[in-house]
């Protein structure tokens, strides 16, 4: 009996230690991974294939590392990308004045060029300021919908007639809009901005005898709402990227396209926050077209 004790003893003692230092090594990995994390070190990870607790723990610290790393590429890339969009239109404006003060003072036409760039990067800069605080405001959740019923009609031709009184050489043609009697439910100011993001990125990206149309399908309890071009659309690489911060994808001639490449994602944000669906069809060549949906006042289907 004592001896059969002992060797007890120890197989207990050998199997607890085994069991132990099994249990223990992956805690003390995602113990010192999760204070790599903390020093801004995100590459670490754990190798545990145990579908256990333990292991599933450890897959998603892994997870979290690579998503954390992802973010900390882009939060670089949009530093990068604000600083030289700010920086364009500052040099400009700086320049320019400069120009004026010391050469073109006394030239009429110099000076009303000059003045008009000057204008013109101040807007630029202008919109580029508001467009980062809105995109910041809407995805920190400090913003919150302010649902109302709306006429899109009303709201198509307000938009129509804003681009009329700045003596924009480009007019959006309505298709649909006219003949809906229904007023819609959502927050009326984000959804003026998706009209004017959306519009504004297709008159960028058209020529001036393009057509750009704004399409309203009626449904049962929803109305379906298109912007669409016939420009130089979209690449397939960019159009699962094209929502995002900052992205922009080539134009047809190779060149980077303008805009600040926060308007689409502002169009997402405000559509997420709608809990309705959106998207974006093209091809090179044929054109492009926006969609989104939106309720109907009388829709049974709640926010």
């Amino acid at each position: 009996l004592i001896l059969i004790t002992g060797i007890l003893l120890i197989v207990s003692v050998l199997i607890s230690f085994r069991l132990s230092k099994r249990f223990a090594n992956p805690i003390t990995m995602i113990s010192k991974q999760a204070e790599s994390f903390t020093s801004g070190q995100f590459k670490m990870k754990i190798n545990d294939t145990s579908n256990d607790e333990i292991g599933v723990l450890a897959k998603r610290m892994n997870e979290m590392g690579e998503a954390l790393m992802r973010n900390e590429v882009l939060q670089k890339d949009i530093i990068a990308n604000v600083s030289h969009e700010l920086r364009t239109p500052l040099t400009l404006i700086r320049g320019y004045a400069e120009t004026l003060r010391d050469v073109t003072g006394e030239n009429p036409d110099k000076r009303k060029k000059h003045l008009d760039i000057i204008v013109e990067e101040s807007e630029r800069l202008s919109n580029i300021v508001e467009d980062i605080l809105n995109l910041s405001q809407l995805q920190s959740g400090a913003l919150t919908l302010v649902k109302e019923s709306f006429s899109l009609k009303e709201m198509l031709i307000k938009i129509r007639e804003h681009y009329e009184l700045q003596e924009e050489t480009r007019i959006f043609q309505l298709k649909g809009a006219i003949e809906l009697k229904e007023n819609l439910l959502g927050d009326k100011k984000k959804i003026e901005q998706v009209f004017y993001n959306l519009i504004d990125n297709a008159f960028r990206h058209t020529k001036e005898d393009d057509l750009v149309e704004v399409v309203v399908t009626q449904q049962i309890d929803r109305v379906k709402i298109e912007v669409m071009d016939h420009g130089e659309g979209i690449a397939k690489e960019d159009l699962d990227h094209i929502f995002e911060r900052y992205y922009r994808g080539k134009r047809v001639d190779g060149k980077k396209s303008k805009g600040s490449g926060l308007g689409l994602a502002i169009v997402k944000s405000i559509m997420e926050l709608h809990q309705m669906p959106f998207g974006v069809e093209s091809e090179l060549g044929e054109g492009t077209t926006f969609w989104f949906e939106l309720e109907k006042v009388n829709s049974h289907t709640s926010f």
